[in-house]
């Protein structure tokens, strides 16, 4: 099966967040940037004449993002980041991002981040959490009237884009 996914293809990351939190423009900021993004709106499925994989991105902004609230053992959310880590993405389905945030209480959090590296890489990561961060630190100050994702700079190329022309240097194209 070409969908066949690993969890050794999955990005997971996690950070501890002390200090005030407003868990509203935290999720607001990460559908923010999945609708900015075409890749996290991305599944793949099979051309059944072809047998080739094909990009499916979807218009519609769909996060799967989950609080867990109360109080869990470090060691117990721990082992969860963890059994989390190994989890298998369906390719052909969206959401190959999942995003947790454990509420430790007392303004403790870990804000838990899975993706699949179809949609992403390690530089992506980067910059994806520095768009997270920009985008909240903008909703956080009153600016929520204002169309926050263009505080960010425009996106030249999507994955598509990308995608395109790696299939035009692999094929001898370019």
């Amino acid at each position: 099966d070409q969908l066949e996914t690993n969890a050794r293809y999955n990005i997971p990351g996690a950070l501890r967040i002390k200090g005030e939190l407003n868990k509203e423009v935290l999720q607001q900021s990460f559908k923010i940037v999945v609708g900015r993004h075409e890749s996290f709106r991305t599944s793949f499925q099979i051309n059944t004449e072809t047998k080739s994989p094909f990009q499916v991105i979807s218009k519609e902004i769909k996060l799967n993002y989950k609080e867990i609230i109360g109080f869990l053992p470090i060691k117990k959310i721990k082992k969860m980041i963890v059994n989390g880590s190994y989890c298998f993405f369906e390719l052909n389905k969206r959401n190959l991002l999942k995003v947790k945030l454990f509420n430790l209480g007392n303004n403790d959090y870990i804000l838990y981040i899975n993706m699949h590296h179809i949609i992403s890489d390690g530089w992506s990561m980067r910059i994806f959490l520095q768009e997270i961060s920009a985008i909240y630190n903008h909703l956080s100050n009153n600016n929520k009237n204002t169309d926050a994702v263009n505080i960010l700079p425009l996106l030249s190329v999507q994955y598509a884009d990308y995608a395109l022309w790696q299939t035009q240097i692999f094929k001898g194209k370019l």
